[in-house]
C-alpha cells in the first residue's frame, strides 16, 4: 500500500514538472537581435530566405530597436508581423528599461 502511494505521488510530481517545462518553453520569446536562422525559422511564416534577411539587416544596417522594425525586412509585412509579434522580443532587459526611464526623468527635471 505504501509503495502504491509513493508511485502515485511520484507520478504526480513528474507530471507537474513536465507541465511546468512545457509552459516555460511556450513563454520563451525569440530575440530577433540574437537569434540564429534556425531559431528564426521556428516562427510561423519565416523561411530560410526571410531568416537570412533578418540576420543580414541586423549585421549590416543596425540591430532592431523595436519589434516593429522587423517590418522593414522585404517580404515581412503587417500580415506576417501580426502572426509573430507575440513570439518575438528585442531582448531589452529590465535593467535597460530602468536606465531609459531614469534618463527620461532626468531630462524632465532640468
Amino acid at each position: 500500500m505504501k509503495n502504491s502511494r509513493l508511485f502515485y505521488f511520484a507520478g504526480i510530481v513528474f507530471v507537474l514538472f513536465f507541465i511546468s517545462i512545457i509552459c516555460y518553453a511556450s513563454d520563451t520569446k525569440i530575440d530577433i537581435n540574437t537569434a540564429s536562422a534556425k531559431e528564426l525559422m521556428k516562427l510561423p511564416g519565416i523561411g530560410k530566405i526571410t531568416a537570412e534577411s533578418i540576420i543580414k539587416y541586423r549585421q549590416n544596417i543596425k540591430k532592431f530597436s523595436s519589434i516593429e522594425d522587423l517590418m522593414k525586412i522585404k517580404g515581412l509585412g503587417k500580415k506576417k508581423f501580426k502572426k509573430i509579434k507575440d513570439l518575438i522580443t528585442i531582448g531589452t532587459s529590465k535593467a535597460e528599461n530602468i536606465k531609459k526611464d531614469l534618463k527620461k526623468d532626468n531630462g524632465k527635471n532640468k
